[in-house]
């Protein structure tokens, strides 16, 4: 009896290590489990956030009061992520400024009549027929942040013409001459800059200008060779937009100042001395309206427009005969000049 009470104690006490160390493995493997995240590397950041346990089946576990039981977990911080620099932001590119042309020359004709007038005193008039040409340089269109810049212009002319007189001779009495032969040149370097709003082109300019124009009424025993020269000061705008697909129109308008003039009289050919008739002051101004078309070879355009010349009275010179002076005069010229643009 005895003995058999000593083995069921044995067994008993088998029993109860046997359970104790399996409790002990199953809290050794559920505290290595609660601290898998926990720090590993010392060269590694890591946070500290306290989680609700879950058993075995994703249930979240609660204690006896039935309070949530929280153990904490440790994620690493992530790397600092270095963001790739970005290009600075560009201001929109205008689609007009696209078709804009850094370096451009145009050549074309040109007819206008003309009428040059001294009151009271007598009229020219006739029809003239030119050329007019030009270049165009705008440093600015190859740089896509700028919308507006420097732009230069050269621009050159010549047209002749046959005039009708009509008026007197230095004694009063009433002539009238026709078919007198005249020329023009003209020649311009202008300075401006260009700003660019959406789909507008607007420029302003300034520069030097310089006009010649030829009246030979030798052929006449009473008529003899005059030679006008202005120089002067243009101050202009101009305005230039898209119309629709492949078409754009402009206007312009410009303001002369005389900065030089002299009028040379060949009184030589009359017998007398040649004269010159220095002129001091006088204004002119131009405006214009041009359509322009765009095909895939080239520019062409059509282009009206108005020029007007006011010159007051030169100082008086000696002939060797008598003295005299230009009288105050005004030029017109109305007309039409076609461009080809390449």
């Amino acid at each position: 009896m005895i003995n058999r009470e000593a083995q069921e104690g044995s067994f008993n006490s088998i029993w109860l290590a046997v359970v104790t160390l399996t409790l002990i493995f199953v809290v050794s493997v559920v505290s290595k489990a609660d601290e898998s995240n926990a720090p590993l590397r010392k060269d590694q950041k890591y946070i500290k956030k306290d989680v609700v346990k879950k058993d075995a089946s994703g249930e979240l576990m609660t204690d006896k009061s039935g309070k949530f039981i929280f153990v904490p977990v440790y994620e690493p911080v992530p790397d600092e992520i270095k963001l790739p620099e970005l290009p600075p932001i560009q201001p929109p590119i205008s689609t007009f400024r696209t078709k804009l042309q850094k370096e451009s020359a145009y050549i074309g004709p040109e007819i206008y009549s003309f009428k040059y007038k001294e009151p009271g005193v007598m009229e020219d008039q006739g029809i003239f027929y030119g050329m007019h040409f030009g270049c165009t340089s705008r440093d600015w269109v190859s740089t896509s942040s700028l919308n507006g810049g420097s732009v230069f212009k050269a621009e050159g002319r010549f047209a002749f013409g046959r005039v009708d007189y009509d008026g007197a001779l230095s004694d009063g009495t009433p002539a009238k001459l026709n078919g007198i032969n005249d020329f023009v040149f003209e020649g311009r370097l202008l300075l401006g800059a260009d700003m660019l709003f959406s789909d507008i082109l607007g420029t302003l300019y300034s520069g030097v200008g310089y006009r010649y124009l030829n009246d030979d009424t030798s052929f006449d025993p009473y008529g003899y060779e005059r030679e006008s020269n202005y120089l002067y000061i243009p101050l202009g705008g101009e305005i230039y937009a898209n119309l629709k697909a492949d078409w754009y129109w402009g206007a312009g308008i410009e303001l002369d100042y005389l900065a030089w003039g002299m009028q040379r009289s060949h009184r030589s050919d009359i017998g007398r001395d040649d004269v010159d008739n220095r002129q001091n002051s006088g204004y002119g101004y131009r405006a214009s309206v041009r359509f322009e078309h765009k095909s895939k070879k080239a520019v062409f355009a059509i282009e009206p427009f108005y020029r007007y010349w006011d010159i007051d009275d030169s100082e008086i010179e000696y002939d060797g005969y008598e003295y005299g002076l230009e009288p105050d005069n005004s030029t017109k010229e109305i007309g039409v000049q076609l461009f080809w643009i390449f």
